[in-house]
């Protein structure tokens, strides 16, 4: 059977959600429903970063990392960095111009296009999955064509279609939201070592 390696853009799936239980998504269950039956996952990659203004947001998603974890998939870290925005807002027929900080993601995109030229190089796959809509990605999946690498993009549900990355993937479809709900993790998950993490209840 041919490998393949799902890459999953965490951001961009978690703000396609419209349900607080698609939260509690089952990341290899998603990764098998979305493969050919001709082919075999090899590894599920999960690229995210974790808040550092919320301490209860960051021990939610900390947990759910550890299920992934479980579950054999390779968590891969950014990180948010505070940069300076610019008020575009219209007040009184002028622009506001007001300068205030809020919070970037950053790496992620670098984090996958590398990860993904890696594999490539070191021919671990045929096909590549990649979850997301980040057409900073466009270059990496360029060379992985070039390296007789097939590659899909699935677009997270509830998001536009990126035209640009569409024409250069080979391959795309967009998920449904309905689908999300037949691959969501147990509650409790169990972990190996016997320790249980339930589904906080603002996600049910």
């Amino acid at each position: 059977m041919n490998r393949a390696i799902v890459y999953i853009d965490g951001f961009n799936l978690y703000h396609s959600f419209i349900r607080p239980s698609h939260k509690w998504l089952d990341l290899r269950r998603l990764s098998e429903m979305i493969i050919s039956s001709k082919e075999s996952i090899c590894a599920i990659k999960y690229f995210s970063a974790l808040c550092p203004w919320s301490d209860d947001k960051r021990v939610k998603h900390s947990n759910l990392m550890n299920i992934y974890k479980d579950c054999d998939i390779q968590v891969i870290l950014g990180k948010f960095k505070q940069v300076e925005a610019k008020c575009n807002k219209r007040v009184n027929y002028t622009v506001c111009d007001h300068k205030f900080l809020r919070y970037a993601e950053k790496q992620t995109d670098v984090n996958i296009a590398s990860q993904m030229l890696k594999d490539a190089y070191e021919e671990r796959m045929e096909r590549a999955y990649i979850i997301s809509r980040d057409s900073d990605l466009i270059p990496a999946i360029k060379i992985l064509r070039e390296m007789n690498i097939k590659t899909m993009v699935i677009f997270p549900p509830c998001t536009s279609e990126v035209e640009e990355l569409k024409t250069v993937c080979g391959q795309h479809r967009m998920l449904k939201t309905g689908e999300f709900d037949k691959v969501l993790l147990p509650d409790p998950f169990q972990l190996a070592s016997g320790d249980k993490i339930s589904c906080p209840e603002n996600w049910k």
